[in-house]
Order: structure tokens, then sequence, then C-alpha cells
């Protein structure tokens, strides 16, 4: 049986409230960066992509819903962006110490921006599903 519209938007609400959640986790997680040691630095490392994986199993759940028949595009465009914004998590985490000041502020407007169409695109999915 298809999931209706209303299961649907719950679970996608559901994920969504997750996701701020685990983002609130890694911004706090990152406020205690506090290594003098290449080995203090990648326990914290590990630490902080323990957090990445709260992202990934998200994604992981966005990914397993079945989207209602008639929203399939923008079901699909939804994933993509959970997809991109986990990424760039991702990508930044890796390149946190290792990487420019500059390279983390790009990767970082990347991920803002992706989060900033995640909200989008479920306004307009929850606008073509039930207006």
């Amino acid at each position: 049986m298809a999931t209706s519209k209303r299961e649907y938007a719950i679970k996608v609400g559901e994920y969504g409230d997750q996701l701020i959640k685990a983002a609130n986790k890694y911004a706090d997680y990152a406020g205690t960066a506090s290594f003098t040691t290449e080995d203090e630095f990648d326990k914290f490392r590990k630490g902080w992509l323990l957090i990445v994986d709260d992202f990934r199993m998200i994604q992981s759940g966005i990914n397993r819903l079945e989207v209602p028949n008639g929203h399939e595009e923008k079901g699909k465009e939804l994933r993509e962006a959970y997809q991109k914004y986990v990424d760039y998590i991702e990508e930044k985490t890796m390149k946190f110490g290792v990487s420019s000041k500059e390279e983390i502020d790009r990767i970082q407007r990347l991920e803002l921006e992706q989060s900033k169409n995640i909200k989008k695109i479920t306004e307009e999915l929850k606008k073509e599903m039930f207006d």
C-alpha cells in the first residue's frame, strides 16, 4: 500500500526535527574544540564523525521513505538536498584542521545554502500535497 500524504508529511517533519537536533549537537561539539596534540585532535575528530553518523542515519531515513504517488519529483529533490547537506557536513569535518579557514568557510556557506534548500523543498512539497 502506498504511503499517504499525511504519513509522509509527518515523517518528513520528524526527520526535519532530528536534523535540527543533530545540527545543534554538531555545533555544540565544535564549541568544545580544545586540543594541543595530534592525538587530542584525532580524538576530537572521531567524536565529531560520530555526530556525522547521526546525519547519515537521518539521510538514510529520508531515502527509505516511500514518496506518495504524484510527488516523486519533489521527493527526489528532497533526498538529493539531504544528500548534499550531509556531504558538506562530512567534508567540513574531514577538512577541519587541515584546510584553510577560507576553504572551511566556503563549505560552511554551501552547507547553509543546502539547509535553506531543504526547508524550501519541504515547504514546496507540503504546499504541493495539501493546497
